[in-house]
């Protein structure tokens, strides 16, 4: 059976740009803020959507033509899930820390 994998490398290049983000709320300095509340939460929620929208478009596709599906492709979406939800609470714990000292 056939593995469609075409989808990997938009899941890779999303996976890219949350784990940059990911570095950047990290190392934000605290006198320079270039990351804000609303920036985290709306970059996040929409690569969540577009990730989870293409995993459920890829098994569409994959029974439309009796395709095998990609399991690399699964596990990357877990990621980008994970990842996603953990910059909001890192944003979040950041933010708390900062007001705190």
């Amino acid at each position: 059976m056939e593995v469609f994998d075409d989808f990997r490398s938009v899941y890779l290049l999303i996976l890219a740009a949350v784990i940059i983000y990911t570095i950047m709320i990290l190392f934000q300095k605290e006198t320079v803020r270039l990351i804000n509340g609303f920036g985290v939460l709306s970059f996040s929620l929409i690569l969540l959507i577009i990730s989870d929208l293409l995993f459920i478009q890829l098994g569409y596709i994959v029974d439309r033509h009796n395709y095998g599906g990609d399991t690399v492709s699964f596990y990357l979406v877990v990621a980008i899930n994970i990842l996603c939800i953990l910059n909001i609470l890192l944003f979040l714990w950041k933010k708390e820390k900062g007001k705190r000292a």
